[in-house]
């Protein structure tokens, strides 16, 4: 696990994923933090393909995805612009997530979905678990989806409600804002 972590740190994700394969043929079925490391390993060195590999590797071992096996794939499926198959992969998760439904909204955003962006915000508004109620990053995100479909207005309702809500805005959140405007 260490090892596996050591090399997607280091950018050697190629190694990450070859200790990955040594440990499956060894008979040590790697559990989700392994394959969570492997994934980040190749997200961040762009291999988005290998990445969502990767997730269908761990399903196929029957091991259970997790917030961040399942976030690395989202974020890999924003990089190569299918929002249809982020919403595909976050919907198989049991239960609401933050950092899974902030990378759907990034990757809606990313490929001008506005509304399916906002109902993904609002998923989380509506969620009852703590951890999983929207962040700054979850109303930049949506302005920005929206800003880029030229839907400013809707923009800064965002603004107002992640206001009433009491979610601090960081120069991400002002710089979406600017942006509608």
């Amino acid at each position: 696990r260490n090892a596996i972590r050591s090399c997607g740190q280091a950018g050697k994700w190629q190694r990450a994923v070859s200790l990955l394969r040594l440990a499956e043929d060894d008979h040590l079925p790697p559990d989700s933090y392994c394959y969570a490391q492997a994934m980040s390993a190749c997200r961040r060195a762009g291999q988005w393909p290998l990445t969502l590999r990767l997730l269908a590797d761990l399903r196929g071992s029957g091991a259970p995805a997790d917030p961040f096996t399942t976030s690395n794939a989202i974020a890999a499926c924003e990089r190569i612009g299918d929002w249809k198959r982020a919403l595909s992969i976050l919907r198989e998760l049991d239960s609401t997530s933050l950092v899974c439904h902030n990378a759907a909204i990034s990757a809606c955003a990313g490929s001008g979905q506005w509304q399916e962006a906002l109902e993904l915000l609002t998923e989380l508004e509506i969620a009852t678990r703590l951890d999983a109620q929207p962040n700054v990053r979850s109303y930049s995100a949506a302005m920005t989806a929206c800003t880029r479909a030229g839907q400013w207005q809707r923009a800064l309702e965002l603004w107002a409600r992640m206001k009433e809500r009491g979610v601090r805005a960081d120069g991400v959140a002002y710089g979406a804002a600017v942006s509608a405007c």
